[in-house]
């Protein structure tokens, strides 16, 4: 068994590993965040830390990301239970499939060359080459 992982000892037939390790040998450990929540805590996702398991975090509701610690697409908000406004399912879907939705605020965070509200307008290129005059 891998030492750090495991409750049954180097000698044990089968190992037992600690909350947060997994797989057969209890090597593969799921992410800690740097306020020491396993897999966001707060129920935000769980470890796959059985001796089948790989070690990562299942992430439960509209939570996403290695750590459940993000929204699923389209969601903000603590609990990732506010449902973005700036939903354009003709033109891609969130934001206008020009940006992404802020987790906190729901607002529309536009990729480059795109601006407003929706990031629904293609900014023209200045003689700089820049989008959006550098803005």
């Amino acid at each position: 068994c891998h030492v750090p992982g495991t409750a049954g000892g180097a000698m044990a037939a089968a190992c037992r590993c600690f909350p947060g390790y997994g797989g057969a040998d209890c090597a593969a450990s799921c992410p800690v965040a740097s306020d020491g929540a396993l897999c966001g805590g707060l129920g935000h996702g769980t470890c796959n830390d059985t001796a089948a398991g790989d070690g990562r975090c299942v992430c439960r509701g509209r939570y996403s990301g290695p750590q459940c610690r993000d929204c699923q697409p389209g969601w903000y908000g603590d609990d990732c239970t506010d449902m973005c406004i700036h939903v354009t399912p003709a033109l891609g879907g969130w934001c206008s499939g020009h940006g992404h939705c802020h987790r906190q605020t729901g607002d529309c965070t536009c990729a480059v060359s795109w601006s407003g509200p929706t990031c629904g307008v293609q900014c023209p290129v200045d003689a700089s080459e820049q989008p959006c005059a550098g803005h």
